[in-house]
């Protein structure tokens, strides 16, 4: 099971603001009775372990629904669901997330991460602004 630990990683620390770049579709899609918000991805880099995805966003609270990751062919690799929301100090955090391995090596596996701590940190303002967002790692 060694490549779909690496694999977690990968979808563990991926940060779809910077690796990709976004289209939104123009309506909205039920996902398991929400409305969403649909943004095709596509990777800003290469050298990114996914070329693309597709990324379901609550259109009422914004928070990611679910994301499919696909490979430079298209194929989806991984099926991302974001499951369990909470608060904690006044601000919402992803506590729960699911993975769903599609590849036919992986087929079957499913992975949940579960978030039991949070750190809370300033952020450079610069880093919402395109210069400042392309310096990310």
């Amino acid at each position: 099971m060694p490549a779909s630990g690496a694999s977690i990683a990968d979808v563990a620390r991926l940060w779809f603001a910077t690796a990709f770049e976004g289209a939104l579709r123009p309506a909205t899609e039920l996902l398991d009775g929400v409305a969403c918000r649909v943004l095709d991805l596509e990777a800003r880099s290469t050298k990114s372990p996914y070329a693309g995805a597709i990324l379901w966003l609550g259109a009422a609270d914004g928070l990611p629904r679910k994301a499919t990751l696909n490979l430079a062919s298209g194929r989806p690799a991984k099926e991302v669901r974001f499951t369990a929301y909470g608060r904690r100090g006044g601000a919402v955090v992803l506590e729960r997330m699911e993975i769903a391995h599609l590849l036919p090596s992986e087929r079957g596996l499913r992975t949940t991460l579960e978030f039991l701590s949070h750190e809370s940190r300033t952020l450079d303002p610069g880093m919402f602004e395109p210069a400042g967002a392309r310096a990310l790692p």
